[in-house]
């Protein structure tokens, strides 16, 4: 498909960490549900590990038996279109969805195979206030393939000490990309904490150091909450009234 100039370019958001269990697709999912009341939102799982997947595509959805044909890696290897693989959830939400074979993708030897999920969408993107992408848990292709085409990087870090330590492998595997492939465009990157929990003496020094470290990039933090927990293992709507949801709508005010 011929490049064109988009109409319009939405804001593409990255959810990014290298390691797995600190709510990266959690937030993920809780960027697009509030993001959707009034935007026109894409969500892509480019995570083999499929969470966000197994949110929206649930058992007895129509197209839980067609998900090893129709996923993400089967866009970006141009075995599919855009328009074959997205999924509309609601007026306002599209989805991509993953499958455990995107695992393979990292593996391939494809030429510039970090560009292949921007030429995959780019025609579609004009169409879309927000794209938001959920991202494997590791310095992959995947994980290039999502940054390259975002416009801002956001990582939860959960207040563990390896956690803040392992911050500048991720955010220069960022500015690595943008001397490849990027030219003059830089990532805004946004930091905020993940899974807080209420009066533990570790995390509050952490939190202090993480904002130390990073005091320009971090937008806030959102607590540890069974009702979030409920949320995504139930695959139910998230609520405005909790806490959570205000947490997280507070740093997107903030993105």
């Amino acid at each position: 498909m011929d490049r064109k100039k988009l109409a319009k370019k939405p804001n593409i958001i990255a959810v990014a960490s290298i390691k797995g269990g600190v709510g990266k697709s959690t937030s993920s999912i809780m960027f697009s549900a509030i993001l959707n009341k009034t935007n026109k939102v894409l969500l892509i799982d480019l995570d083999p590990q499929n969470a966000v997947t197994s949110y929206f595509i649930t058992q007895d959805h129509p197209r839980m038996e067609l998900i090893n044909i129709y996923n993400s890696y089967s866009l970006m290897k141009k075995d599919k279109t855009f328009k074959d693989i997205v999924i509309n959830v609601s007026k306002n939400l599209d989805f991509i969805p993953s499958y455990l074979e995107l695992a393979k993708f990292s593996k391939e030897g494809n030429q510039f195979k970090e560009l292949m999920l921007r030429n995959a969408v780019y025609n579609y993107l004009e169409d879309y206030d927000y794209v938001i992408i959920d991202t494997p848990p590791s310095l992959s292709a995947e994980l290039d393939n999502a940054l390259v085409i975002a416009d801002k990087v956001v990582i939860p870090v959960p207040l563990e000490r390896w956690a803040v330590e392992n911050l500048p492998l991720l955010i220069n595997q960022i500015k690595e990309l943008e001397n490849n492939f990027i030219g003059k465009e830089t990532k805004i990157i946004h930091i905020f904490a993940s899974k807080v929990e209420i009066g533990r003496v570790a995390s509050t020094e952490i939190m202090a150091l993480l904002k130390e470290k990073y005091l320009n990039k971090f937008i806030g933090e959102v607590h540890k909450s069974e009702a979030l927990k409920r949320v995504i293992d139930y695959a139910v709507e998230p609520k405005e009234n909790e806490n959570y949801y205000r947490e997280y709508l507070k740093i997107l005010e903030k993105i």
